[in-house]
């Protein structure tokens, strides 16, 4: 039986069934050289030679050091990406806090790369910038106001006049081309644009869990008005944060009831123009009133000292005026 030669069905098999392997060998050759031919594309390219994207610019590079180390114990698992440019420099399109890390913290003299020649279809550019930043970044509201600059800069970049109102749809349509819907209507995009008239005090309490719809909010308020909102913001956190203030979150009503109460207090002199003007006495009164209620509220042990540290600090200064006012 060893040595009975073995019967060959394949004339018998149906064609159909002749056609589909063929098509799999075919694929699975195919898979093959393009595996190969992706692997040889990934160089080790001197960081001197390397630019980095003017889309980036903008986008904070947070993490670094922990970055660093992980590419210190484990390698540099992931290639950045970049264009080869006909002077024979590089500009990058993906793996900016790689570089970083490589670079500046590691001192590394190369990086490895994944070479694509460079386009000058500034679309091309920018879709390319995007999809990596989508899968790597930490997609925080100074990375989306970033990237929405960099589409709104995109779009203006032909001369065409367009409405605010037309640029925000067309920069929402491309970001749904992206796979971006959630927080990416016109009315989303319009909010993360507008938080540019957020003072950078302010704007730094999104790390709070102030999203942008709360944050736009204040956008109203005055420079003062938002430094104000900011520093409310900071001594709740303090006050709340114990030894740390990483899981803090900055209550949504609470933010909303300040805006308010500064808006209030900005214009209750125009709601009631016939009301009598207090006398500076009067003002002098509120004042210390509302100070020694201040005071009188210190609860724990730390607002206790607090408050005795200040009544030291008022009396050394009244005392100074007091002089002042006499000369």
């Amino acid at each position: 039986m060893a040595g009975k030669k073995k019967l060959d069905l394949s004339e018998f098999e149906s064609p159909a069934k002749k056609s589909g392997e063929k098509a799999l060998k075919r694929r699975m050759i195919e898979d093959t050289a393009k595996a190969g031919a992706e692997k040889d594309r990934v160089l080790n390219i001197p960081c001197i030679l390397i630019h980095e994207s003017p889309l980036n610019k903008e986008i904070p590079l947070t993490d670094l050091d922990e970055l660093a180390e992980s590419i210190r114990l484990y390698g540099q698992l992931t290639p950045a990406g970049v264009y080869e440019k006909e002077d024979g420099t590089y500009e990058l399109y993906a793996g900016h806090r790689r570089l970083h890390a490589i670079r500046d913290i590691l001192k590394e003299e190369t990086i490895a790369c994944i070479t694509k020649p460079y386009t000058n279809d500034a679309g091309t550019r920018f879709g390319e910038h995007l999809d990596s930043n989508l899968q790597s970044r930490e997609k925080d509201i100074p990375f989306w106001m970033a990237e929405i600059e960099n589409a709104l800069d995109l779009i203006r970049s032909d001369g065409k006049k367009r409405s605010i109102d037309a640029e925000m749809d067309e920069i929402s349509l491309m970001f749904r081309k992206h796979g971006l819907k959630k927080g990416f209507s016109k009315a989303g995009i319009y909010r993360y644009y507008g938080l540019r008239k957020l003072t950078p005090e302010l704007l730094d309490t999104y790390r709070y869990g102030l999203e942008a719809p709360t944050l736009y909010k204040a956008v109203n308020l005055t420079e003062a008005e938002q430094n104000t909102l900011a520093m409310q913001i900071d001594e709740y956190v303090k006050a709340h944060a114990g030894s740390s203030e990483e899981n803090i979150k900055f209550p949504t009503r609470l933010f909303q009831s300040t805006v308010d109460r500064l808006v209030a207090a900005r214009e209750e002199p125009q709601a009631r123009p016939g009301r009598k003007r207090r006398s500076y006495a009067e003002q002098l009164k509120d004042v210390q009133t509302s100070y020694i209620a201040k005071l009188g509220a210190a609860r724990t042990n730390n607002e206790r000292r607090e408050a005795e540290e200040s009544i030291r600090r008022t009396i050394a200064a009244l005392e100074g005026l007091l002089n002042t006012l006499k000369d």
